[in-house]
């Protein structure tokens, strides 16, 4: 006995009312992400859902088997609008189960990489205006392992919308060329974030001096400055966080080895090894509360 044809699914575009998720095997909705992707919507990003057919006798009809989130967005922004949806009929809750971990395992994830060359192909001004601070350095934003190419795209918006902003960035980026010059090496996240957190804490102090720092530092490699903060990170004595926050740490050390006595740079009680966070304007915060 042969099993039954299964039909063919067909593109239709399906009110967002008449759409559901099952949770006994889509995963939790992310009200975040929902609110974030509604906020910054793009219909030409959204592509097809794919979607379950329960039957006429069904309220909702149709169950979302991939595309959840996009779904929800569509659905803030407008609960009566439509969406394009791939129908697959015919399907057992144990089938669209089977269904969601294929394509959840298949789909190919953008990396951050993808993501940014995407942005940039889009001419997203945060992404144009990133890359334009780093070629002031001399330096450029590429995916390659080469001399002169920064891959941290993460780690470079990350500076750029905190407090210090893209003059922090370029600050940063500048001290690092003026120790190491080009070397790839000296421009990964860990040594970008710390020499922005560097700068933020202590940029602005009495005792800071660049040429006291690059000093400091020229004889190490950007690999030993790396190794001396993951042996801080592991030691416990500075308590825990990211390893920028130790780079840091370990900036701070070297640059009061350089110093005279009684000028030595103070370390914050606590130091927690963040960036500060942007200001935001009494104007805009009162709009925003509106």
């Amino acid at each position: 006995m042969t099993a039954p044809e299964v039909p063919e699914p067909y593109v239709l575009a399906v009110p967002v009312a008449d759409i559901f998720a099952d949770h006994t095997y889509q995963r939790p909705l992310d009200p975040q992400r929902v609110q974030h992707m509604a906020a910054t919507f793009d219909q030409r990003l959204l592509g097809v859902i794919e979607v379950s057919d329960r039957g006429d006798t069904s309220s909702p009809r149709y169950a979302v088997v991939e595309g959840q989130h996009r779904w929800a967005a569509v659905a803030l922004r407008d609960p009566g609008a439509a969406i394009a949806a791939r129908i697959h009929s015919g399907l057992t809750i144990a089938e669209e189960s089977q269904m969601f971990l294929g394509i959840d395992i298949n789909r190919r994830r953008l990396t951050t990489w993808n993501r940014w060359k995407a942005r940039h192909a889009q001419q997203d001004p945060e992404v144009t205006a990133i890359e334009a601070t780093v070629a002031g350095v001399g330096l450029r934003v590429e995916e390659a392992p080469k001399d002169g190419n920064l891959r941290c795209t993460g780690m470079l918006e990350k500076i750029a919308r905190s407090g210090g902003g893209h003059a922090l960035l370029r600050d940063s980026l500048r001290l690092l060329h003026q120790t190491w010059g080009a070397q790839h090496s000296a421009y990964d996240a860990p040594l970008v974030g710390g020499m922005a957190v560097f700068l933020d804490t202590f940029g602005d102090a009495e005792y800071f001096d660049c040429e006291v720092l690059v000093d400091a530092l020229i004889d190490l490699t950007p690999e030993q400055v790396k190794f001396y903060a993951k042996a801080k990170k592991a030691g416990g004595k500075h308590g825990t966080g990211a390893l920028p926050k130790f780079v840091a740490i370990t900036l701070h050390e070297r640059h009061a080895l350089h110093q005279r006595a009684g000028q030595r740079l103070a370390m914050p009680a606590g130091f927690r090894g963040t960036l500060r966070a942007p200001v935001v304007s009494t104007t805009r915060a009162s709009a925003a509360a509106a």
